[in-house]
């Protein structure tokens, strides 16, 4: 028997300069945390650096051409935030709603604790009563922390985190994006759609202001 694949689906990688590695990780380090399930997060969503920010959105235009997204929409970051995991924490498996493009940074390289991404089984998603080898279920890829890369992906595919086994912290920044822009056009009747939505920028002058 000869297996077929007869799907894809891209993730992007970009190296990130090191020197503004090493800053961003010296202002996470100090940041607030929270308790997030089984690991830690910041307080707040509005984790902003001009530099940073720049760099994730000089990305996210690679990877948007890639994609194939009209070039009037724009993917702008709309919340960012870091994460913190010690010796024998977790995160838990999740998705990112409300967001079309999630990114993941690492801050530290960890040779353990990689992010797992899970894929669903096809053959079983409509027939979720039918006793299928468990094995079966899934798909799944990992990727080891490895610091100054970012990774993108898209929002919906689940991710974890599992067992952090380092006896150095693990930390990492997530961000989301939504769609900006014109979304819709019809030559024929010049209808046009246009999203504009709250950016990371915005969130960052809100908090200045208060």
């Amino acid at each position: 028997m000869k297996i077929i694949s007869a799907s894809s689906l891209s993730f992007y990688e970009f190296e990130c300069d090191s020197t503004l590695t090493d800053r961003i990780l010296s202002q996470v380090i100090q940041l607030p945390w929270v308790q997030n399930k089984s690991n830690l997060t910041t307080f707040e969503d509005n984790f902003y650096d001009e530099e940073l920010i720049l760099w994730f959105e000089k990305c996210i235009n690679e990877a948007k051409k890639d994609i194939g997204l009209n070039s009037e929409m724009q993917l702008p970051i709309t919340i960012c935030w870091a994460n913190k995991t010690t010796k024998l924490q977790a995160h838990h498996e999740h998705t990112h709603p409300n967001s079309f493009l999630s990114g993941v940074f690492y801050l530290t390289s960890h040779n353990d604790s990689p992010t797992v991404f899970t894929f669903p089984n096809y053959w079983t998603k409509d027939f979720p009563t039918i006793d299928f080898e468990k094995s079966k279920k899934t798909n799944s890829f990992q990727v080891l922390p490895k610091k100054s890369t970012l990774i993108l992906f898209p929002s919906y595919v689940k991710h974890s985190v599992q067992g952090h086994r380092d006896k150095e912290t693990r930390y990492s920044i997530s961000f989301n994006t939504f769609f900006s822009g014109s979304i819709y056009k019809d030559p024929s009747t010049k209808q046009r759609l246009e999203l504009s939505v709250k950016t990371i920028r915005d969130l960052s002058n809100e908090t200045k202001i208060r």
